[in-house]
């Protein structure tokens, strides 16, 4: 299990995703493997009482589309499920030790013939202002996500630890 450590913890602000109707207090912990551009993240939830962490690897789809992966969970069940996921949009840190402040990932396939979709608005401070998550919801309509606002959830960090 990876910890969330301070440089590379990334908190969710935001996000559309049925495995994630319950959740809270979600953060990523995202390690980059350099030899071939896979990252592989810890995604630590909280399921009311419970706390578990899921291990999401993204394997690049192809030398071209660089920001364009194929993401697969260690968890049971998921072996079959694979979905197509584009990083949306980074803000690069200030700081380079930091690599990133926030980023917009969004995935999507269609599982027995229904669609499966996840946005994700992830930031580095763990509390973010409102007109900072609109700006980074207008950078995703802005690349052309297209989603049903009144189904994006939204954290609130009081609730959490």
């Amino acid at each position: 299990m990876l910890l969330c450590s301070v440089r590379a913890c990334r908190y969710l602000q935001a996000y559309l995703d049925l495995a994630q109707i319950a959740t809270k207090c979600a953060t990523m912990n995202t390690a980059v493997d350099d030899s071939d551009g896979s990252l592989r993240t810890a995604f630590k939830v909280d399921y009311g009482t419970l706390a578990f962490t899921i291990t999401a690897q993204y394997a690049p789809h192809d030398q071209v589309n660089v920001a364009y992966y194929i993401k697969t969970a260690t968890m049971p069940g998921t072996e079959l499920l694979t979905l197509p996921t584009v990083v949306v949009d980074v803000q690069n840190s200030t700081d380079p030790s930091f690599g990133y402040d926030n980023a917009i990932l969004y995935s999507c396939n269609s599982i027995l013939g229904l669609p499966v979709k996840e946005l994700i608005f992830i930031t580095r401070a763990r509390e973010v202002d409102k007109a900072t998550l609109a700006a980074l919801e207008q950078r995703a309509r802005d690349a052309g996500v297209v989603w049903d606002a009144d189904l994006l959830k939204h954290q609130d960090w009081s609730e959490c630890k």
